[in-house]
């Protein structure tokens, strides 16, 4: 194309436009040349559909003025990268010094340099950046307020609590490691460590005390903030000091603890009852981190209380009972404090090299155990005369669920039965031909078939309830009616009078030849001590050591009371009736799990009597508390609908473990474990309804109930969005279970501006999810901006810039594409440059550099080993900033022709 032919295809208004952007790119013609020659020239490649976009470009720079230093200085980040991307030469304005000028591509060369930066420095004032330009602590907070690496973090309120954040952030990574920091440090205990200045010495105390102690989760670093606050946990780290072999975990417990437990040791009298602690140093939750009750017990003044805590094995316990029952006198009571369950305490262990646990558990089927719980039998001794006190030895189980009883779902004859009926079942469906789909029709067949026959059991009900099942299949009627029949055959073989009695019958037997062959940790450890006190030779103080002074937990427990009339106990104000016999943990036990495993070790026993205590709780217990509701809801299914029920009745424990956790651990992981639950739809909406009522049904809870419950109702999905819209991305992050809810989404994410969809969207888009219906809604609402709706930058709390949204969205290319220009395109795609600020060197001598991103008008030559800038790119060129005469102007050299480096030295000048 010639100078004149494009002037014919311009609109003359455009005319004066043309020339001037001609004036700017064309060098001037030589003696040699006619006038136009040198426009020609540079034309002769380009087609009219480029030009039109070059100019268009070069209009919409004339309206954006070059910025004064000062101008530049006190924009935000985000606005200085609106500026650059816009006026691309921004480097050629007179109004800047070199110096100015490299300042500010310093600044764009580290946001460019990592993905992280953009988003969570965008408020912060360009003048600020240069005041307290620390890279390594700026990218680890904008890491953690981005990517939550290794810790979640809102954006900071301004440059140097970002500085400040991210310097400790650096600090605690490189001490703790990113494993420990990510699943047990929060935000609050981050900043709270942060402010007051303590994140120096939290780091010696973790490095310098050996063995190191145990960090798991977030009460560890509530506890070590605790401690800090009335003394330096490492002061208590002496290798002169008495506690030091035997406490390893300082940050567990109060300095009343503590400061008794050392006096305790460096007291060797003998005046008072001797109770030993044997504490367990790996504590997943912080269940035990400064138990309030333990300072209780500790400073009780007519006791001597002496703790060994955080050991590795079981003999590294054992070993220090001798030498403690000879330095400080025999041992009256002893606790064991660990992470129980029905079998096990959870009562030492370590980490290797790799994180992972290393558990040494006291257990029901382990010599070593049973050999540490001899050799702690040997040393337990009634107080003498002399001691005040109850004349009693004890041992307490400070451990959820010892003294409870679990039996697999697979010894019970009606679960046995239950496999054969779906075994016959399954291999007529298998013997049927159902044409194309036959596989998956089968499938489904035998799911729902096993679904209808195990929530309703053998009953005529099953009958009308199978046949539904068959229609909503569509299958053939000689089918239907086949495999009605022969279902039938097998449901009135099932549901025969003698039949169930004998099934019902063995279900009870088996529960309890269950529990004799499998005791739990109580039993078990009785059991030990009848054994040794029948030997001939035994070793035991018979006097002392009985079968009735072990004592555990019926359920599990939260700090309940340790110590009531000088003797140890379990004795929760909240659960009295932890220690009870199985009948009063039924009556009036208000933990959900304990409670059913109760119900169904006694339903073996008594089930007449057992029916009655539900019904007398259901009319009479009126307590709201959410576990409360959890029992109550459950016991009035039994009643009405589920009373012969087996697997009814067993699956309310694992029922009740999932309503329970939504309120002990409200994260969107707990809704992932409602999925084994589906057989028990009805149920569980009867519950969500009755838990709906509840004080506790407030703040996270409802967002994390609704994202199940509309599984089961579709009505459920707007109250989802209701709750959702009152959260910002980053509240919202731990608590929306994407996955678990985009078949119940999909069909709803379209229509208007509703906030709660706009935060599942923008949620979605930062999590990585590419569902074209998250895109779409939110390319919907945007229209055709180009910017931002004002609201919606909060609402990302820093965790995407706009520009990657955008690109998520197809609304801006991450790599421009040349190869449709005639498409529309926004701004920064018509130009056909993507914005970038790196630095660079020429790779060979005599590199050509080019006046346009296409073509081949060359601009002069650039030697090897040319420093470059490089300010923006094409899929195969750089745009660079280049010195020709006195003038800063932009140019483009070939990627090929380029190695991109990070210098340590910042040239001066830009390439001439």
């Amino acid at each position: 194309m010639t100078y004149l032919e494009a002037l014919t295809q311009i609109n003359k208004e455009k005319h004066k436009l043309f020339n001037d952007w001609l004036a700017s790119k064309v060098k001037a013609k030589t003696e040699d040349e006619t006038e136009n020659a040198p426009k020609d020239n540079f034309l002769k490649d380009m087609s009219i559909e480029y030009l039109r976009i070059q100019l268009d470009n070069f209009e919409s720079m004339l309206h954006i003025k070059y910025k004064r230093y000062d101008e530049l200085v006190n924009m935000t980040l985000g606005e200085l990268n609106t500026y650059v991307q816009s006026r691309m030469d921004w480097y050629s304005s007179k109004l800047i010094s070199n110096c100015q000028r490299q300042n500010i591509r310093n600044i764009l060369l580290f946001i460019c340099s990592n993905n992280n930066l953009a988003a969570p420095c965008e408020k912060f004032k360009v003048g600020e950046l240069l005041n307290h330009f620390h890279k390594k602590r700026l990218i680890t907070y904008a890491t953690a307020v981005s990517k939550n690496e290794p810790i979640s973090l809102n954006n900071a309120t301004n440059i140097k609590e970002a500085c400040l954040y991210g310097r400790s952030l650096h600090k605690l990574e490189e001490a703790f490691g990113k494993n420990i920091l990510k699943k047990a440090l929060t935000q609050k205990i981050f900043k709270d460590i942060t402010n007051k200045r303590y994140t120096n010495d939290l780091i010696s105390y973790y490095l310098l005390v050996s063995p190191t102690p145990f960090f798991q989760s977030e009460k560890d670093f509530w506890g070590y903030l605790k401690l800090r606050s009335e003394k330096k946990p490492i002061t208590y780290y002496n290798e002169n000091s008495k506690l030091t072999p035997y406490i390893r975990n300082y940050h567990r417990f109060s300095k009343t603890t503590l400061d008794i437990l050392k006096a305790n040791y460096e007291d060797t009298g003998r005046s008072l009852p001797l109770i030993l602690i044997i504490h367990s140093g790996l504590d997943y939750d912080g269940a035990f981190v400064r138990d309030q009750n333990l300072d209780n017990l500790v400073s009780n003044r007519e006791i001597k209380s002496l703790m060994i805590e955080g050991k590795e094995t079981l003999d590294s316990i054992s070993s220090l009972l001798p030498g403690i029952a000879g330095t400080y006198g025999p041992i009256n009571q002893v606790m064991l404090a660990g992470h129980g369950r029905v079998n096990s305490i959870l009562l030492a262990g370590s980490f290797d090299a790799s994180a992972t646990m290393k558990k040494a558990s006291l257990t029901t089927n382990s010599n070593k155990s049973k050999e540490f719980i001899k050799k702690l039998l040997e040393q337990l001794k009634k107080p003498s005369d002399s001691v005040p006190g109850p004349k009693e030895a004890r041992i307490l189980l400070n451990a959820c669920l010892t003294d409870s009883n679990t039996i697999p779902l697979d010894e019970l004859s009606d679960v046995k039965y239950f496999k054969s009926f779906m075994d016959k079942i399954n291999k007529h469906i298998d013997a049927l031909v159902l044409g194309d789909k036959t596989e998956i029709v089968k499938t489904a067949l035998r799911n729902k078939l096993r679904n209808k026959v195990q929530t309703i059991g053998y009953k005529t009900e099953t009958y009308s309830e199978i046949e539904a099942v068959l229609t909503a299949l569509d299958l053939e009627s000689d089918i239907i009616i086949d495999l009605k029949n022969y279902i039938f055959t097998l449901t009135d073989e099932a549901g025969q009078e003698d039949e169930v009695n004998k099934r019902h019958t063995g279900n009870q037997s088996d529960i309890q030849n269950y529990i004799k062959a499998h005791p739990n940790l109580v039993a078990y450890i009785r059991s030990i001590i009848k054994e040794e006190r029948e030997k001939a030779n035994c070793t035991i103080d018979k006097d002392a050591v009985q079968e009735n002074i072990v004592y555990g937990a019926n359920a599990s427990i939260t700090k309940p009371n340790l110590l009531k009339d000088g003797l140890l106990t379990l004795n929760s104000g909240r659960d009295p009736y932890i220690i009870s016999p199985k009948k009063d943990y039924i009556t009036n036990g208000i933990e959900p799990q304990g409670v059913f495993n109760a119900v169904l070790e006694y339903w073996a026993s008594n089930e007449k009597e057992l029916m009655t205590i539900i019904s007398n709780r259901v009319s009479g217990d009126t307590r709201s508390s959410w576990d409360n509701v959890i029992i109550l809801s459950l016991f009035d299914c039994i009643l009405n609908i589920h009373k012969d029920n087996i697997f009814f009745i067993y699956d309310c424990k694992i029922l009740a473990e999932r309503l329970q956790s939504i309120r002990l651990n409200p994260k969107k992981e707990m809704i992932e474990k409602f999925k084994d639950t589906r057989t028990w739809d009805e149920e569980i909406r009867f519950c969500f309804e009755k838990l709906a009522t509840t004080t506790a049904w407030k703040e996270n809870i409802p967002l994390l109930v609704y994202q199940h419950w509309m599984q089961i109702d579709n009505s459920k999905i707007d109250e989802f969005f209701k709750e959702l819209s009152v959260l910002k991305c980053n509240t919202a992050f731990p608590l929306v279970n994407l996955k678990y809810i985009e078949q119940k989404i999909e069909p709803v994410m379209s229509g208007d501006y509703n906030l709660g969809k706009l935060i599942l969207s923008l949620l979605a888009i930062i999590n990585g999810n590419r569902e074209a219906y998250y895109r779409d809604y939110l390319n919907h609402l945007l229209g055709e901006r180009t910017e931002l709706p004002e609201e919606w930058s909060p609402l990302l709390s820093g965790k995407i810039s706009k520009d990657n949204l955008f690109i998520a969205l197809g609304r801006k290319s991450s790599t421009p594409d040349l190869s449709s220009p005639e498409e529309p395109r926004n701004y920064m795609d018509r130009f056909h440059i993507k914005s970038v600020t790196l630095k660079g060197k020429i790779k060979n001598a005599s590199t050509p550099i080019f006046s346009a991103p296409e073509g081949e008008v060359e601009e002069g030559v650039l030697n090897k080993d040319c420093r470059i800038y490089i300010h923006g790119e094409t899929p195969d060129r750089y745009a660079i900033q280049h010195k020709k005469a006195k003038e800063i102007i932009t140019v483009f050299v070939l990627k090929d022709a380029v190695e991109t480096r990070t210098a340590k030295k910042e040239p001066e000048v830009p390439s001439r």
